[in-house]
């Protein structure tokens, strides 16, 4: 018998988005933590470095959606792909337990060198309902953070 991983789901969702929208991916890497394809797109081309959370963090505040991804293992593997290709975009699937209210977050190459500045060993993500941009924190604090674009795959594809 072969089975699905629940990975396959929220890597498949991620492709489907792509799929739909016309893009060509090549799988360079797989694995349950992490994938990673090199994706065509009419004349452009991208790396797309792809991670997933299942489910949100608890949170306090209403309204408030937040997600916690480790990168610690991440990182070097990140570094070597923004040395080999400038145009790396990271894909963090933010998943929820009703599949329908996930999210995708795409950072650019530019929001990339920024985590990889941090080098943390994790990042949080977190969007109010109805903000047009997600905040990545750089400390302790939300109001630390810097803002992701939440409707980027329509600037990207």
């Amino acid at each position: 018998m072969s089975r699905i991983r629940s990975a396959d789901f929220y890597y498949g969702a991620v492709l489907s988005k792509l799929l739909s929208r016309g893009a060509d991916p090549i799988m360079i890497e797989g694995g349950q933590d992490r994938r990673i394809y090199e994706i065509k797109y009419n004349d452009t081309s991208f790396t797309l470095f792809v991670k997933f959370r299942t489910r949100k963090e608890r949170s306090t505040e209403e309204g408030l959606n937040s997600w916690k991804f480790s990168i610690k293992e991440d990182m070097p593997l990140l570094r070597e792909h923004m040395k080999k290709n400038k145009n790396l975009v990271l894909a963090l699937l933010c998943g929820s337990e009703d599949l329908g209210e996930s999210e995708l977050a795409l950072l650019d190459c530019n929001e990339v060198n920024r985590l990889l500045f941090l080098d943390k060993e994790s990042l949080s993500i977190s969007r109010r309902s109805g903000e047009k941009y997600y905040r990545i924190a750089n400390g302790p604090d939300r109001e630390d953070s810097f803002e992701i674009k939440a409707n980027r795959i329509n600037d990207l594809l």
